[in-house]
């Protein structure tokens, strides 16, 4: 996966908005949930997944059900983190 940083790559945006990690066990999807503060530099971020099914935290809050252009920065966890390219949206024949 690490392969992937740097690159630029279109994903389809899932819920918005989470914040911190995400959990792996128990109800609340992530740390903004279950009551902790998250660090700055964590920030807010949107769960996406690539057109090859890859997990990606999109920095940033953005819509849900959205192709968007990202960038990949770097990889947590196994979880690919980017943030948007371009300010405009994908058309559904471009994605």
């Amino acid at each position: 996966m690490r392969s992937f940083v740097g690159k630029a790559l279109e994903a389809i945006t899932l819920r918005s908005c989470g914040a911190g990690t995400p959990a792996r066990e128990g109800g609340a999807t992530n740390d903004f949930e279950r009551g902790f503060s998250v660090p700055e530099e964590v920030g807010a971020f949107t769960e996406a997944l690539t057109d090859n099914y890859l997990k990606l935290h999109l920095k940033g809050c953005h819509e849900p059900n959205r192709w968007l252009r990202c960038r990949v920065e770097r990889v947590d966890d196994g979880t690919l983190v980017a943030s948007q390219e371009s300010a405009r949206e994908l058309t559904a024949s471009a994605a």
